[in-house]
């Protein structure tokens, strides 16, 4: 059926009985006057007939429609539409000129599929359902609902919550490249700027394709509430923003993973910024799972707090498996890389390189947080405080960081601790293998840094490697801990001329006697 106006377009839909297909070819741009109103279980198929690349379908000002919805009056609640099959095609665009427009799409058992199509400029108001998703809504109620994207724009689309795409219960969500860019969850303290997947019987997969410069409170790029994210295909989510009207609240300006799980296979998360804690990520949850297999987390800043890249928080799990977490930055506290704070942090493969922060450029781990590390490499991180400590790893007690494999190196910090900094009360560290290497501590603890008085809390095996170690000052160790030295440090590898490791270059040691070093040796640790 050829559609030349809104209202043959309207009366096809809404008039059609349970079961018809309906294929709909729009010769030309269409202006809508209200909501197009999908109430039976139909298949369309919206094609461009225009003989141009795009066709319009636009708002009249004014309203708060959306340009299709399953809704009766096209603005409140959605109405479940079962089996529901509608196709939009590639050239037609949706845009809703500020002030409406986009899609609520509610069917146990149906499919939306948008291929090559644009939802632009559309807008949602109000509370509840109403008021998310901006420029597409879609849930499946009792039963599992598609969503399958191919080469779809969403842009410059506002909502209170997903101010691209909301996914609500029961939908099934696939990005095949695209780009979701410019949205926004407009109210402080809103989540979601780009995506905003709702629940646990959720699921989004990005197979390519960019989620870019949206902006939330929380979660600017993407917000998961216990749903399942997954990336591959190189997509990459940049340049969002996680931060409130004002500046001064919001998290993770790429990724708020709430409960959920959450896997990155490859792509990229960077240049995202928050005015909080997680630039790049925020893992928040006793049952967030952050698995990142490959890709980088690149770039990120946090503005305001503590984690640059990744902040894992309130009983959350990051694995890191494969990837690089580089180049991120915490302008103000600790964490350039990662701040792990009261959750737990498994590193078995990787790379966290070229981080920046007051403390803990690599990673901060605290708060009761534990850190495992049995492979990949943690080097060239940098604090940049007077005091900044911990260049690799700040562990701040009470927290475990425990070592069996991988490579801590390449560090320089101002204080203390050029690798590892061990501080507060309960802070342990237990370094049963892997190596410390070319770390440099201005003042004490080139390769660690340990408290006298909490010795105890730091066991070294004979699997560790120390090398090429430096601080300001070496010390011999003190006879009157000796036996605390032999049951607490086994090692046997330490930076060159020394036998033992309370040495200051490798581990910190205040309780000794000072002694100078030839000059080359000195050379060498540097």
């Amino acid at each position: 059926m050829e559609i030349a106006t809104f209202e043959q377009l309207k009366n096809a839909i809404e008039n059609a009985n349970d079961g018809d297909v309906l294929t709909l070819i729009v010769l030309n741009d269409l202006l809508f006057a209200s909501s197009v109103v999908i109430s039976r279980s139909l298949t369309i198929h919206l094609t461009n007939g225009s003989g141009a690349n795009e066709v319009v379908l636009s708002f009249a000002a004014g309203g708060n429609f959306r340009h299709f919805s399953t809704n009766p009056n096209g603005t409140t609640a959605l109405a479940d539409v079962p089996n529901l099959i509608m196709t939009i095609g590639e050239g037609i665009v949706l845009n809703g000129n500020n002030t409406s427009g986009g899609i609520g799409f509610n069917s146990s058992g149906g499919q939306l599929i948008l291929d090559g199509c644009s939802i632009i400029n559309c807008v949602r108001s109000g509370s509840g359902v109403a008021g998310n998703g901006g420029g597409l809504w879609v849930g499946g109620h009792t039963a599992i609902c598609t969503l399958s994207m191919q080469d779809v724009l969403i842009a410059n689309c506002s909502a209170i919550n997903g101010g691209g795409v909301f996914v609500n219960d029961n939908a099934v969500c696939t990005m095949n490249n695209g780009e979701i860019s410019g949205n926004t969850a407009i109210q402080d303290n809103s989540n979601g700027g780009g995506v905003y997947v709702f629940s646990a019987a959720n699921s989004f997969t990005m197979n390519g394709g960019t989620i870019k410069n949206n902006t939330a409170s929380n979660g600017g790029g993407v917000f998961n509430l216990n749903g399942i994210f997954t990336m591959s295909g190189n997509a990459a989510i940049v340049g969002n923003t996680g931060s409130n009207s004002a500046g001064t609240a919001g998290n993770g300006g790429g990724v708020y993973n709430l409960g959920g799980h959450f896997t990155m296979n490859d792509g990229a998360i960077s240049g995202n910024t928050t005015a909080r804690i997680g630039g790049g990520v925020r893992n928040h949850g006793a049952g967030a799972v952050f698995d990142m297999l490959g890709g980088e987390i690149s770039g990120n800043a946090s503005v305001g707090d503590a984690g640059g890249g990744v902040t894992n928080i309130s009983g959350a799990t990051f694995n890191l498996y494969g990837g690089k977490i580089s180049g991120n930055t915490s302008a103000v506290f600790s964490g350039g890389g990662i701040n792990n704070q009261a959750s737990t942090l498994v590193m078995t493969g990787g790379e966290i390189s070229g981080n920046t922060a007051s403390s803990g450029g690599g990673v901060l781990n605290w708060s009761n947080a534990r850190f495992t590390m049995e492979g990949g490499i943690i080097s060239d991180n940098k604090t940049f405080a007077a005091e900044g400590r911990g260049g690799g790893v700040f562990n701040f007690g009470p927290a475990t960081f425990t070592m069996s494999g991988g490579i801590i190196s390449g560090h320089t910090t101002a204080s203390y601790g050029g690798g590892i900094n061990n501080s507060g009360a309960d802070a342990i560290v237990a370094i049963a293998g892997g190596t410390i290497s070319n770390n440099t501590a201005i003042v004490d603890g080139g390769g660690v840094w340990i408290d006298h008085g909490s010795l105890a809390n730091l066991v070294v095996e004979p699997g560790a490697i120390f090398s090429n170690n430096s601080a300001s000052r070496a010390f011999s160790r003190n006879p009157i801990d000796d036996e605390l030295y032999f049951t607490h440090s086994f090692g046997t590898r330490w930076t060159s001329p020394f036998t033992q490791g309370y040495n200051n270059y490798d581990i910190s040691y205040i309780n000794g006697t000072p002694f100078s070093l030839p000059a080359v040796a000195i050379a060498n640790a540097d």
